[in-house]
């Protein structure tokens, strides 16, 4: 969607923004809702969440979405798209680090972790 709505060289940027936007709202999100439902009541964050989620639907609407004119005509198969972007990121040393510390941290760190949390719930829900 963003090369759709962003000039090209704007468009590094503008994957920035978008994913620290994203990772922002993946920490920050549960804790509204918690929040809200402590605050208010569970209905509340579920209407709050619901309010939220049609007005990004109105956002992205396609009507409302000036599409610049498409500058590759060039059919591939999906298969040709995995593997250009394989190559690209291959030959990056920056985005091989990345991906080497994203599946570092989500394997011994958050997969450990969500592990341990539901063993707690596990045992609790035990006790209980």
């Amino acid at each position: 969607m963003l090369p759709k709505i962003v000039e090209r060289h704007q468009l590094q940027q503008a994957n920035a923004y978008f994913q620290g936007v994203d990772q922002i709202s993946f920490i920050a999100g549960p804790i509204i809702a918690g929040v809200i439902m402590e605050t208010a009541s569970v209905t509340a964050s579920y209407f709050t969440a619901s309010i939220l989620v049609a007005l990004s639907a109105l956002i992205i609407f396609p009507p409302f979405i000036k599409e610049g004119a498409v500058e590759n005509t060039i059919k591939q198969s999906p298969l040709q798209n995995f593997k250009e972007g394989f190559a690209y990121v291959y030959h990056s040393s920056f985005l091989m680090l990345g991906l080497i510390i994203l599946v570092t941290l989500n394997f011994f760190v958050f997969g450990t972790l969500h592990i341990a949390v539901r063993c707690w719930w596990m045992l609790m829900a035990a006790v209980h």
